[in-house]
């Protein structure tokens, strides 16, 4: 028992040294920070904030989105003051509290500084859904992501490994998802912004420890009176297993009806199908040579094409479309497949 008290008391102050974090509050919050609401006009929108309100409890903004950017949106930034950093670098998860009339997605970016990029700042994205009700919001940090046009503005390939410093943010955004709906009453309603440290699974880990410990002093115990007992051998007729899916190609309707979401992923036709990812991967390599990503581009480019020839959208309406984040992405990925970018496709289709 002794021995088990000691593991605990162990463990407990292991987790206290290494793990607990105490929750920073950005909003609302005992520190100053400097908080203003935007719109997409520096993109070249008029977007309007009809109203706003910034108190102590609440950040409100009541707005339209107009014409003007491909996508309009409006936003809101939270920033400290006098040029200092927010360490977020212990903290895994993020907690809102808001509440939006007429809005679906709602995206927040973590603005951050790295070594290898001069002069230039570092978005993290992720989104999430955002319901009329007021509502607290979950997103772990694993889920930001550095958006497309992060790299396409600033030069910058996916391959150059550039890394947010969590330890050195310099600002929080919300902004609207980006959305071509415009000209209706639109609410957007902050009432808190927390970041944490979730310590779920190193808690459960630390537990499984315990009790794994206390299962192997009871073992040894248990094995000593057993030393010199008869060993009893237990014949079995092994189990077979089928390991072959029973649905091997459902996930291609589900990529053929979502490839327009920009967000769509291995991950995501994994959950929605109910088939693995290793499925998924094996099925589309075996059947077209090649893996997920290139092959829903292939659709989406396939998608272009057919719209290029047949609409009268413009190559940055058709880029949005089709599912690509930001029009060079697109014409990027066009180029790749079809050795001629749109314009050019465009022009041969009007001659």
């Amino acid at each position: 028992m002794s021995i088990l008290c000691a593991v605990l008391a162990l463990l407990i102050v292991a987790y206290f040294a290494f793990f607990h974090k105490s929750p920073i509050a950005i909003f609302p919050s005992d520190e100053k920070h400097a908080i203003q609401f935007y719109t997409d006009t520096n993109d070249g929108g008029h977007s309007e904030i009809t109203s706003s309100q910034i108190t102590d409890s609440t950040l409100q903004a009541s707005f339209i989105l107009k014409p003007g950017f491909v996508r309009p949106y409006i936003g809101l930034w939270i920033r400290p003051m006098n040029g200092r950093h927010i360490d977020l670098s212990r903290y895994n998860t993020v907690k809102i509290t808001a509440k939006g009339k007429n809005l679906s997605n709602m995206n927040l970016h973590v603005v951050s500084e790295d070594e290898k990029v001069k002069n230039k700042k570092v978005y993290s994205s992720s989104s999430f859904v955002i319901d009329n009700e007021r509502n607290e919001y979950t997103i772990r940090k694993r889920s930001f992501k550095i958006p497309d046009w992060w790299y396409d503005t600033n030069n910058f390939s996916p391959t150059d490994n550039i890394q947010p410093e969590w330890d050195k943010v310099s600002e929080i955004s919300f902004a609207t998802g980006l959305t071509p709906e415009v000209g209706q009453e639109r609410e957007l309603s902050i009432y808190s912004l927390l970041f944490i440290r979730d310590n779920t699974r190193v808690i459960i880990g630390m537990l499984l420890i315990f009790i794994a410990f206390a299962l192997i002093l009871f073992l040894v115990d248990y094995f000593r009176t057993l030393m010199n007992k008869k060993e009893i051998t237990i014949t079995y007729k092994p189990v077979e297993v089928d390991d072959k899916p029973n649905n091997t190609t459902g996930f291609f309707d589900y990529i053929n009806q979502n490839f327009q979401n920009p967000e769509l992923s291995l991950e995501e036709i994994s959950i929605k199908t109910g088939i693995s990812q290793r499925r998924i991967s094996e099925g589309i390599s075996a059947q077209f040579n090649c893996n997920v990503k290139t092959y829903i581009n292939n659709i989406r480019i396939k998608e272009a094409q057919r719209l290029l020839k047949k609409s009268n959208l413009s190559i940055s309406e058709i880029a949005y479309k089709v599912g690509f984040s930001s029009p060079n992405h697109f014409n990027r990925v066009f180029k790749a497949i079809t050795g001629e970018n749109p314009t050019e496709f465009s022009q041969k289709k009007s001659k």
